[in-house]
């Protein structure tokens, strides 16, 4: 038997007793203490502080992109081809697109995600959006 949970730092970690995200890492803790031999869990998620105390010890096999820089090239891509696909963005300048994504990764929790394309936009702050293209 295999179970996948995607996405556990996505479990809501409100306070309470216990959050929803902590039942489900109890669950996955007692899953995996039963040692049966015919039950494979794959769990993915960022690398929440929460998250790594319960499932680290707990983990046979561990792989991490977060710091992958295909990851990264990745997200760079996907956000290069979504400007590029949007007419507005398009025309906006380098140096309006480098504010705009500065504000949104001040106020947004997963800004690390988004890094690679803010330090994109940084080094590249006299170029146009049109001029992303050719990278």
């Amino acid at each position: 038997m295999y179970i996948i949970v995607d996405a556990i730092d996505e479990c809501l970690n409100k306070s309470g007793t216990p959050s929803p995200r902590e039942s489900v890492l109890h669950l996955l803790n007692e899953l995996i203490q039963l040692h049966h031999p015919d039950l494979h869990i794959g769990v993915t998620s960022r690398p929440e502080p929460d998250i790594e105390t319960i499932l680290r010890p707990l983990s046979t096999h561990l792989v991490s992109l977060h710091d992958e820089s295909g990851q990264n090239q990745d997200i760079v891509d996907y956000v290069r081809a979504v400007v590029n696909s949007d007419q507005k963005m398009r025309k906006w300048s380098a140096e309006n697109c480098k504010d705009q994504s500065r504000s949104a990764l001040a106020t947004t929790p997963i800004n690390s995600i988004f890094a690679p394309f803010n330090d994109y936009v940084n080094a590249n702050a006299n170029a146009t959006l049109t001029g992303l293209e050719a990278h």
